[in-house]
């Protein structure tokens, strides 16, 4: 058997690793506009249905979106963790559910009403829902030890900042067209998901990274720190730890999603100038982007714990002080802080659960984890949208800012799971690197 054809059996398929990773890159870029590009639209479907534009009517949507992309991700996570070949055809599928959800949203009108909006809408966000599922878990089950981080940001980044792109052509057909070419036309765009899907592959469940022994498979940084366990959801959910993530995760995306839908509105009123906000929404992905890429490289080195800490606990700070940011530059730059360390929550916490509860069931276990957003996507929608309203931008600045350091100590002091590590495997495969 040839060194090749070696290769190709213990990975599963004959699909460079490395393609299989650009293409869940390239995925969610195009699935990130459902979250990034959504505040483009309030103002004009605010005005179609004459009411505020930042009142829970409109946001209702956004909180939809959230709550079906979550329950998607943990029940597609699920699936194919048992059912690991379905897994392209479930990303074909999701492109061209992302597709018809934007297609279909473009007919909104005062006739269809705001009810049909939330339906396409929703349909749509099943797409995002198994995308970023598919995504972070091909991180978690291809990579272990010293990379994980590394690749979770990688695929992570293409979320964050995807809507960098994105959300300039978003503006430009809203303004000089109207929200619902801008709807139809970016719906279009997102079928390039659909021959990506294709090329994405899940690794055979007793999979061992090619070349290396499989002992060393689970070689990690020094700082960070891993149970060894391999835990099915309901083993997790008894572990305090799951508990302690799910708050944490919580506390972070409420946090995180309440200012990501309000950005115009916030540059406006901190600094007076219209165009402050308006160049948050652009830079706040790309920011984010990066953020997570950054991170898991960073926690890959000093630990998850620490870099919890370290880059929410920064967001935290930001948000607390973002009202004194009087000056539109000094303004953009602590939104660009903010992004930069708010993002991670989407690159460590996963992390986190691959290091302590296993990757054999990532998929799940990481859907269960996920669906602390969905609870925030409604305080995001309800809770914070009435707030919102009812105490202005500089109590929400302060209210936001405070659950991020809540998050950062709660993530700070979530320990690994005190259990025996597994003895390591030495069976070898041909040496050669990924």
């Amino acid at each position: 058997m040839s060194e090749k054809t070696e290769r190709e059996k213990v990975m599963g398929t004959r699909i460079p690793l490395w393609l299989i990773v650009f293409s869940m890159i390239v995925a969610m870029v195009f699935v990130s506009p459902y979250e990034y590009s959504w505040s483009l639209f309030t103002a004009p479907l605010g005005k179609l249905f004459g009411v505020r534009p930042t009142g829970y009517i409109i946001s209702t949507t956004f909180s939809i979106y959230i709550i079906v992309q979550a329950l998607t991700m943990f029940f597609s996570g699920r699936y194919l963790d048992r059912r690991r070949h379905l897994t392209p055809y479930f990303v074909v599928i999701a492109g061209v559910l992302t597709s018809l959800g934007w297609i279909l949203s473009s007919f909104t009108s005062k006739s269809t009403g705001i009810y049909y909006l939330y339906a396409m809408y929703g349909i749509g966000s099943l797409g995002p829902g198994i995308v970023y599922g598919v995504g972070i878990s091909t991180a978690l089950k291809w990579f272990r030890g010293k990379t994980r981080g590394l690749v979770v940001g990688l695929i992570d980044l293409g979320f964050g900042a995807g809507s960098f792109g994105v959300s300039p052509l978003v503006e430009y057909l809203i303004k000089n067209y109207n929200f619902h070419v801008a709807f139809f036309d970016v719906g279009l765009l997102m079928l390039i998901i659909v021959p990506f899907g294709f090329l994405v592959r899940y690794p055979p469940p007793d999979y061992v990274p090619y070349g290396k022994i499989a002992a060393e498979a689970d070689v990690v940084r020094k700082r960070v720190k891993k149970s060894g366990l391999q835990d099915s959801p309901r083993q997790m959910v008894s572990r305090w730890q799951f508990w302690a993530i799910y708050i944490g995760f919580f506390f972070s995306a409420g946090a995180y999603l309440g200012i990501v839908g309000k950005l115009p509105s916030i540059g406006t009123t901190v600094t007076g100038v219209a165009i402050a906000g308006f160049i948050a929404v652009y830079v706040f992905p790309i920011s984010n982007g990066i953020g997570r890429f950054v991170s898991g490289v960073v926690s890959d080195f000093i630990g998850r714990r620490e870099a919890i800490l370290l880059f929410y606990g920064i967001s935290g700070i930001g948000l607390l002080i973002l009202f004194l940011m009087k000056s539109p530059i000094a303004f953009v730059i602590t939104i660009m802080i903010i992004a930069f360390c708010s993002g991670p929550l989407f690159t460590l916490w996963p992390s986190m659960v691959g290091d302590y509860f296993g990757e054999q069931k990532s998929g799940a276990n990481y859907g269960v984890v996920y669906t602390a957003k969905a609870v925030a996507g409604l305080f995001a929608g309800y809770g914070f949208a009435i707030y919102y309203t009812d105490y202005g931008v500089h109590n929400s600045l302060l209210l936001t800012g405070t659950m991020m350091i809540i998050a950062a100590l709660i993530g700070f002091g979530t320990v690994v799971p005190k259990v025996k590590q597994h003895v390591g495997v030495t069976k070898t495969v041909p040496a050669n690197s990924q």
